[in-house]
């Protein structure tokens, strides 16, 4: 009887180093989809961001590095112009529109460049947030292509820029834009999309509000 006691006993050791290893490969697996599913939340599919066809709008999404703020901790003024670019360039790659292509010779022999940029700074961004570039493609003309930007965090608009792009030639002077590439983006061409003026107070709130000191 007592073997067969020592026996249970052994059998009872082995079961549950056989549930306590399940239950950490549950455990493990639990961990692992969350984190894909916090990842899917974010909704970034790919390193260029999410073109939607339903909304004709690009959507990039950018974290804040240290070196993206100035002494006071916040997003440097300059440095939304660059998240900006980013967003824009990403728009293009996903169209097939790659700026190193377009200067070569025998392809397009041209570029874009900035020709205008206005800039609303609404509330501030900081080391460590995920920001959300929206890209609009407004207007277009023969040689110029017109984009609305706007910042998101957290769901929250904190910065609003309007772009005007010139296509010019490798030596500098203006020229129109090539067929191919008007093809490319015209489908994206968003022309009803009128943004709604800002309130007055939310123009007072800048970056001297409570949220920094000063």
């Amino acid at each position: 009887m007592s073997g067969v006691k020592l026996s249970n006993t052994g059998f009872s050791k082995t079961l549950q180093k056989c549930l306590k290893k399940e239950m950490m490969c549950q455990q493990k697996a639990f961990n692992k989809s969350q984190i894909v599913m916090s990842a899917s939340s974010l909704k970034a599919p790919s390193f260029s961001g999410m073109l939607s066809e339903t909304t004709k709008q690009h959507h990039y999404w950018t974290s804040v590095y240290l070196a993206d703020t100035d002494s006071g901790g916040m997003v440097y003024h300059a440095n939304y112009l660059n998240f900006a670019e980013r967003a824009r360039t990403e728009f293009f790659n996903l169209l097939g529109i790659r700026h190193a292509q377009m200067m070569q010779e025998g392809t397009h022999s041209c570029f874009f460049v900035v020709r205008e940029c206005t800039i609303s700074f609404l509330k501030p961004a900081t080391f460590g947030d995920l920001l959300e570039v929206q890209t609009t493609f407004r207007k277009m003309t023969k040689a110029r292509l017109f984009f609305l930007q706007e910042i998101f965090k957290e769901k929250v608009l904190i910065a609003r820029l309007h772009i005007t792009l010139a296509s010019v030639k490798n030596i500098g002077s203006p020229t129109g834009i090539p067929h191919a590439i008007v093809s490319a983006v015209k489908p994206f061409l968003k022309e009803d999309s009128i943004e709604a003026p800002l309130p007055l107070e939310t123009l007072v709130s800048t970056f001297l509000s409570p949220q920094r000191k000063s």
